[in-house]
């Protein structure tokens, strides 16, 4: 398939959680979203978030103050 990231059209690598396993996040279809590495990095450094509904995914504008989360990609 193809990566899910904004205007990305890289080959799926990776199945993001969207609602981190780490925080309960189930491991179900409605949870789960195709991202290439590249994406995946970049919604753990807080670049763009995914909609838990819809699944779409939205830039952010990060600054130096912004914390990313700190976890491993799940």
């Amino acid at each position: 398939g193809t990566c899910a990231g904004p205007g990305c059209h890289g080959p799926v690598v990776h199945v993001h959680h969207i609602q981190y396993w780490s925080d309960g996040g189930p491991t179900d279809l409605a949870n789960l979203i195709g991202l290439c590495p590249r994406c995946h990095s970049a919604v753990h450094q807080g670049f763009f978030t995914i909609d838990p509904d819809t699944h779409q995914t939205h830039r952010t504008l990060r600054t130096q103050r912004t914390s990313p989360r700190r976890t491993r990609a799940g």
